[in-house]
């Protein structure tokens, strides 16, 4: 099953098989504990490659592995944390980023970047980081994903 849940990645597939191959492979290494880390090498790529699709489903597909690479990859993430919060930042601040087709994606990309700084360490890179992440709040598309928001704010702020 796994390896015909990865040719859904495929950038031939259609938007709704991309978005299936993404949340599986997203389930996978969220869920799969050490020995589906493994899987975060084939679920990066992907994720890097959605996070600006045209679709928007894919979009947050793609947003919401990134952080949850950054939550539970550890070390083996650390690498691409200065990338990855570039990419996140440029989804976040894009104008459009507040439309209604963009949302569910921003949410998702604000949310990643709240799992960088509390996992990754990531204000080392820029200790400004988590000031610019609270101005990018609220979020409000993404029922889910705000109470993560949430708890990782809380977090910070105890």
């Amino acid at each position: 099953f796994f390896p015909r849940a990865v040719t859904l990645l495929d950038p031939k597939k259609t938007a709704g098989e991309r978005v299936s191959g993404l949340c599986f492979l997203d389930d996978v290494v969220e869920y799969g504990g050490a020995a589906a880390l493994p899987y975060a090498e084939i679920l990066l790529p992907a994720c890097i490659n959605y996070c600006k699709d045209e679709d928007e489903d894919v979009r947050q597909s793609a947003c919401y592995g990134i952080g949850v690479m950054a939550q539970v990859c550890g070390e083996k993430f650390q690498q691409s944390v200065p990338a990855m919060l570039q990419l996140m930042t440029e989804i976040i601040e894009a104008p459009d980023s507040r439309d209604e087709t963009n949302e569910a994606a921003t949410d998702n990309a604000i949310s990643a970047v709240g799992k960088m700084i509390r996992y990754q360490n990531a204000i080392k890179l820029s200790p400004d980081l988590l000031s610019t992440w609270i101005g990018w709040l609220p979020i409000l598309g993404d029922e889910i994903e705000s109470k993560i928001v949430i708890s990782n704010l809380l977090f910070f702020l105890t």
